[in-house]
């Protein structure tokens, strides 16, 4: 396939991922997770040019903030013009992965599968059309790994250097919407540059732009670091205590499962494989299922089944209707579509694939030796200095935040992209061509349940528009309202300028402790009050109906589904 009939085709998977994204009709006029603190820094700027944040931002944001104030300023403010503009780098990643795919040997049909896989995975597609920063991260970095690509297929020194320099500059610019990001200067293109070590010149210009990178980064954290109403996160602690690290370990237990969830689709090609190598392959997989379910077995009889399977970590894929909120986004339990049997099977069949997988690489590795990649195209050593430093270094920088904090899914995101491109090339070399029909059946089913549960997820934020709206017009101020999580942050920061956040270190003194409402039950005592202590709420809006609160003469707002229950209802309440 020529090189025109493979930009068309990135084309089409960037078009397409971007029409499914719309069809779930991700709108709504509130915050959605963090973005409302976001999207106020972008309001700001469309107003005054300045950069200015408010408590609740631990990333920089970067480009994302001026270019979101170009819509508002073209458009008008509104939460949907803010989150616009995050459009085109989702629809350019599906571009750019899709090339990156094809240039490390990946046939269309596989560049394809890989594409949508990530694109719509349940922990990309729901934060597409918001005003987060990881998928803006995510394009930053597939950027930076597509030049270092051209500056690999460049065919002088100068043509490689300029390429390098291109990839440096996008990326130092870049990754300032996302500090992790900056791992595309300052890993995958050194990677790059000892690759083509032979190249004349190219070691020493990649030292250059290595030192001008890493001294830009280091001066934009510095300043990121002195601006009023930043969150900083220390990397590392004097001491680390042996509760921390067994918290470490099962943190990275629970990210590795995410991915291998993330990446069932494709390893599923690996099972049916084992299934058709005769008897003792299938006593084989019928050991690692015993293995499973004895380690379900176990984990029940300890009482703790429940928060070893799916879906592990917070907080989008249990958002999308899987499993109860770690972190509440409002009050009252959330309407769960996959019921415990059906997450069970979803956890067994995700550990039984990566046992399969495993099986399958260290019987290449130290059994098999002919099934090892043999780089015949040099595709290969291109993929270890490309991605091998952006995978250790990413791993890395997650140490500190799984120490001492919790991690989310969509940390997984630059994980299962780089898992994608290794699986994708293992198996076209050494199993088949194409993918099995049950990966592709397995990806359609994904998609159809990631777009629809996207849309439920955006239909309740609509619903609660309209409750807190029904409120407000009848003359209720907003910080007499309790809206949830995304709602009372926005209302907070209207009311006092910045979340009341204990991390805050600039001004000195910002913060003040809250004592929280003593006449509420604990049921109904939101965690986020502390943070919020400009709201005093009268009125509640809720999932369900709460015995620690009363009701009130507003009906109950409707709202409707694609996945079962099809009609769901908020509710506005009042203290009692």
């Amino acid at each position: 396939m020529t090189s025109s009939n493979h930009k068309r085709n990135a084309l089409l998977c960037a078009f397409f991922v971007g029409a499914c994204l719309l069809a779930a009709l991700p709108f709504a006029e509130m915050g959605f997770i963090d973005d409302w603190s976001y999207i106020k820094t972008a309001q700001v700027f469309a107003n005054t040019g300045h950069f200015v944040y408010n408590g609740w931002t631990a990333a920089m944001l970067g480009w994302q903030i001026p270019v979101a104030a170009f819509f508002i300023k073209l458009f008008g403010f509104s939460f949907t013009i803010a989150r616009l503009s995050t459009l085109p780098a989702y629809m350019a990643s599906a571009y750019l992965f899709y090339l990156i795919l094809v240039r490390f040997g990946i046939n269309a049909g596989n560049a394809t599968f890989g594409t949508l896989l990530l694109l719509l995975s349940p922990v990309v597609l729901p934060l597409a059309f918001s005003f987060m920063s990881d998928v803006p991260g995510l394009f930053v970095v597939l950027l930076c790994v597509y030049l270092c690509q051209n500056a690999i297929a460049a065919r002088t020194a100068a043509a490689t250097i300029a390429w390098l320099c291109l990839a440096a500059a996008t990326n130092v610019i870049g990754g300032s919407v996302r500090q992790i990001a900056w791992l595309g200067a300052l890993a995958v293109i050194p990677g790059t540059a000892w690759l083509l070590r032979k190249r004349r010149g190219v070691l020493l210009a990649a030292a250059v732009f290595l030192v001008v990178s890493l001294i830009s980064v280091l001066a934009m954290l510095h300043w990121f670091g002195k601006q009023p109403y930043t969150i900083g996160e220390r990397l590392i602690k004097p001491h680390t205590t042996i509760h921390e690290w067994r918290h470490l370990a099962d943190q990275f237990i629970r990210l590795i499962l995410v991915v291998f969830f993330l990446l069932l689709p494709l390893s599923l090609a690996w099972l049916v494989g084992m299934m058709r190598r005769g008897k003792f392959a299938i006593l084989r997989l019928l050991v690692y299922t015993a293995i499973w379910c004895a380690i379900y077995l176990v984990l029940f009889r300890h009482g703790t089944l429940r928060v070893w399977y799916l879906p592990w970590l917070p907080h989008v894929i249990e958002s999308l209707g899987v499993a109860d909120p770690a972190i509440p986004e409002m009050l009252g339990p959330r309407t769960l579509i996959l019921g415990v049997p059906c997450k069970l099977a979803l956890s067994l069949l995700t550990g039984i694939s990566s046992f399969v997988l495993v099986d399958w690489l260290i019987a290449a590795l130290w059994i098999r030796r002919s099934a090892l990649p043999q780089n015949r195209d040099g595709q290969w050593t291109n993929i270890l200095w490309l991605l091998g430093p952006l995978f250790v270094c990413y791993v890395l920088l997650l140490l500190p935040r799984a120490l001492y904090i919790i991690m989310f899914d969509r940390y997984a995101i630059e994980l299962v992209a780089i898992a994608t491109v290794v699986l994708l090339k293992l198996y076209q070399e050494n199993i088949a061509r194409r993918l099995p029909a049950i990966s592709v059946l397995a990806l359609l089913t994904f998609s159809i349940f990631t777009i629809a549960a996207t849309h439920d997820w955006f239909s309740l934020y609509r619903a609660r528009v309209k409750a807190t709206n029904d409120l407000t017009d009848s003359g209720i101020p907003r910080t007499a309202i309790q809206g949830g999580f995304d709602y009372d942050g926005w209302t907070e920061i209207e009311a006092s300028g910045f979340i009341n956040d204990s991390r805050i270190k600039i001004p000195a003194n910002a913060y003040h402790e809250v004592v929280s409402p003593t006449d509420l039950a604990a049921e109904c005592n939101y965690w986020f009050s502390d943070w919020t202590p400009s709201i005093h709420p009268k009125y509640f809006v809720v999932r369900n109906q709460l015995d620690c609160l009363d009701d009130t003469s507003y009906p109950a707002v409707s709202y409707r589904t694609w996945l079962p229950p099809f009609r769901r209802y908020i509710y506005i309440k009042q203290k009692k």
